[in-house]
């Protein structure tokens, strides 16, 4: 099954379950990976499946230290 994703601003840190496979995640305050229009997080191993991309750009953004993944 398809998922959309997109890149949302998460302001405080919080445990979720991924939206895709369930799995606990520490969701920590920056930019963070969704199912797009929702407040669903979604963890970095699913999200590199369904939206390789997006993940690929918050790499980026940690590498250059705007931010940690």
């Amino acid at each position: 099954m398809p998922y959309e994703l997109s890149i949302q601003l998460n302001r405080c840190w919080t445990l979720a379950a991924c939206a895709i496979c369930g799995d606990e995640i520490d969701v920590l305050p920056g930019p963070r990976l969704y199912l797009r229009g929702s407040d669903a997080a979604v963890c970095l191993d699913c999200a590199g499946v369904h939206a390789p991309e997006l993940v690929q750009l918050l790499y980026a953004g940690e590498q250059v230290g705007v931010y940690q993944c």
